[in-house]
């Protein structure tokens, strides 16, 4: 005897057959985009990560974290890592947990999906994994230059300070040689020395490297603060002025000649000990050398 099932129960595993089928449309692809990330409740608490998706699709992103501080039904604010990163239009995306994966190297997966998904998800998604993919984000990079200077960076919640000195530089950020760098995603003051210019700015850890340094992106900037940035960064990449090069002193000239030729005749006796040049080879050539 078959038991007649409820309409109610029909239209519901209906719908839910139907929300599974949209779902499985919305086909994944392994495709890897830097993207900012932070809490869109303050209640949440007032952090910002820097991470690369493992894979996207048409509405939602997957990326791993090391922050367990990501929950289910959690809202977060997404938007690009390289976008700008003043006010509030930067943050194109608000989107929400839908699942956090407890891996077992330690790491978080985090599946967001976007309540109104933009660019940032669709962008690439239907064109399959970029072989490319490295390039790309580094054209996406602004330059960067080497550049040695100081700096002070102090953690904005902690008051931690460190004081190091700043390897590469560009427009976008910087990279700090530290033993100690903060951990990623955590909001910094930074105070950069250069001649008697000072460059004073907010940033965020892109990546940190315990024993090596840590990447930092500049957030908030003034037009001051950025034509500083520009003035130090047109420095570094102008060419390396050459001198002229003053004739040596006649004394000078000799006694280099003079030495040239005793080395020369140095290194022809070697190579006769070796048996690489005949007795007649290195008279020849010690002759040429003293004419």
């Amino acid at each position: 005897m078959q038991i007649p099932i409820p309409i109610d129960d029909v239209r519901t595993a209906s719908t839910t057959s139907a929300r599974t089928e949209d779902r499985r449309r919305n086909r994944r692809v392994p495709v890897s985009r830097d993207v900012r990330v932070r809490p869109a409740d303050s209640r949440d608490g007032d952090f910002e990560e820097f991470r690369t998706t493992q894979n996207v699709s048409r509405g939602a992103l997957y990326f791993l974290t090391s922050l367990h501080r990501y929950y289910k039904g959690m809202r977060l604010w997404v938007a690009p890592a390289h976008g700008p990163s003043t006010g509030s239009d930067s943050w194109k995306d608000l989107g929400q947990v839908a699942r956090v994966d407890c891996r077992p190297d330690g790491q978080y997966g985090v599946a967001v999906v976007l309540s109104a998904p933009s660019h940032l998800a669709t962008s690439g998604a239907h064109a399959g994994p970029q072989p490319s993919g490295k390039k790309n984000r580094e054209q996406r990079n602004e330059p960067r230059y080497p550049f040695v200077a100081q700096v002070v960076v102090v953690d904005e919640r902690s008051g931690a300070r460190i004081s190091a000195r700043i390897s590469d530089l560009s427009l976008a950020g910087c990279y700090v040689d530290t033993l100690n760098p903060f951990p990623l995603g955590t909001t910094v003051r930074l105070r950069i020395h250069k001649n008697d210019q000072i460059f004073d700015a907010r940033a965020s850890t892109a990546s940190s490297h315990t024993g090596s340094g840590m990447g930092l992106l500049f957030r908030e900037m003034t037009p001051e603060q950025r034509s500083t940035l520009a003035g130090w960064l047109d420095e570094c990449a102008a060419p390396p002025k050459s001198s002229p090069m003053a004739p040596l002193p006649a004394e000078e000239t000799e006694h280099r000649d003079g030495r040239d030729r005793r080395l020369a005749v140095k290194l022809i006796r070697s190579l006769v000990q070796k048996g690489i040049l005949s007795q007649s080879e290195a008279a020849a050539l010690i002759e040429d050398s003293q004419a």
